[in-house]
């Protein structure tokens, strides 16, 4: 499982978020830090043979080929690519709402992301729900 720290789009021009609306910072959608500190609560609390770790998310807006994969690790050194993330923390970000991704793992880069998915994403949706209904009971 991949908690986020922070969550950057991969294939957007950087200018477009920081001198254009949101005329953010940087590129990075930085999560809540009161949130950060509750899923790290929780993973602390949670038995689990899984490992969760905390860190950068990135995504993109199609599936991520092999020549790509080593430029976008060098740019953002991410934990983990998704298809969703960033644009919920965007529109988080842009309405000032507290944002928090919990991911879990169904593939690799070295694995068929397909095969992967189908073995891994019933054990994997069960993981993050609970995860996140832990949350959910602290806040």
């Amino acid at each position: 499982m991949v908690v986020s720290t922070e969550v950057a789009y991969h294939d957007v021009e950087e200018d477009i978020l920081t001198d254009f609306h949101p005329w953010m910072l940087s590129v990075y959608f930085k999560s809540d830090e009161r949130l950060i500190g509750l899923a790290e609560k929780i993973a602390n609390q949670l038995e689990s043979n899984h490992k969760i770790f905390f860190g950068r998310m990135v995504t993109g807006e199609k599936f991520i080929e092999d020549e790509e994969r080593e430029k976008m690790k060098a740019i953002y050194e991410p934990l983990s690519v998704d298809m969703e993330s960033a644009a919920v923390a965007h529109v988080c970000y842009v309405n000032k709402v507290p944002f928090i991704s919990v991911r879990t793992i169904t593939d690799t880069a070295d694995h068929s992301g397909v095969d992967n998915f189908e073995l891994n994403c019933n054990e994997a949706s069960q993981l993050c729900a609970d995860f996140v209904k832990m949350m959910l009971k602290e806040l």
